[in-house]
C-alpha cells in the first residue's frame, strides 16, 4: 500500500476479508470508535471486516483522507438490463441490490459530511465505475450532495474521468473518480491528454 509506505497510519474496511490477497494485519470485526481511534502496537494497518451500514459516522475517528471503492454491480454499464438505473425512476434502479446500493452510498455520504465537519482539512475520493454508461455519476446522492460546493452546503467534490492505466494497472477501465482534493487539478487535465 503506497500510503503506508510513506508512513500513513491506515485503515481498512471490507465486507470480509475473503478478497484480501495479503493481509497485512489481523481482521477485525467492526469495533467501537474508542477501538479504532485506540493506538495500536507496530502495524499501521487496521483491517477492518464489517457491513457499511453497521459504522457510526459519529464515532468514527477523524481521518485525514478516506477513499471509498462502493460495489460497482449495481453502478456498472454491464448490470443494466437486471438493475435499469435510468433517468425514469431516477437512476435509482429497481432491483433490491441497486435499493441496498442506494442506502450504501446515502451512508457513505453520511460519514463523508460527518468527517468533514469535524475536520475542515478531511479530503476524500470515491471511484466507481466510469465513460458515459457509468451510472453512479447520475445517483442524487452525487448530484445533491457530493458534486454540490461546500459554500452551498455540499461535499465540494470534482468527478475526474479516468482509467486505470493512470495508475499503472495495466487495464484501460474507464472510471469515474470524485475528489474534493485540490491535487484534482492535475489529475483532471492529465486524464484529457
Amino acid at each position: 500500500m503506497t500510503l503506508r509506505a510513506h508512513g500513513w497510519e491506515v485503515a481498512v474496511h471490507d465486507r470480509s476479508d475473503k478478497f484480501l490477497e495479503q493481509p497485512l494485519a489481523p481482521v477485525h470485526p467492526c469495533r467501537s470508535a474508542a477501538e479504532l481511534a485506540a493506538p495500536s502496537s507496530d502495524q499501521m494497518i487496521k483491517w477492518l471486516s464489517c457491513e457499511l451500514l453497521e459504522i457510526d459516522p459519529e464515532e468514527l475517528p477523524l481521518f485525514d483522507y478516506i477513499h471509498a471503492s462502493l460495489c460497482c454491480a449495481t453502478y456498472s454499464p454491464m448490470s443494466q438490463e437486471k438493475h435499469q438505473r435510468t433517468e425514469d425512476n431516477n437512476y435509482l434502479g429497481i432491483s433490491p441490490e441497486a435499493g441496498c446500493a442506494n442506502e450504501e452510498l446515502a451512508h457513505l455520504v453520511a460519514i463523508l459530511q460527518s468527517q468533514m465537519r469535524r475536520n475542515p482539512a478531511f479530503l476524500f475520493s470515491l471511484e466507481n465505475p466510469g465513460g458515459a454508461g457509468g451510472k453512479m455519476q447520475h445517483a442524487p446522492k452525487v448530484k445533491e450532495v457530493i458534486e454540490v460546493t461546500e459554500v452551498e452546503g455540499g461535499l465540494g467534490a470534482v468527478r475526474c474521468d479516468v482509467t486505470y492505466c493512470m495508475f499503472e494497472r495495466g487495464v484501460k477501465k474507464p472510471t469515474h473518480l470524485w475528489t474534493n482534493s485540490k491535487a484534482r487539478l492535475t489529475l483532471c487535465l492529465n486524464s484529457e491528454l
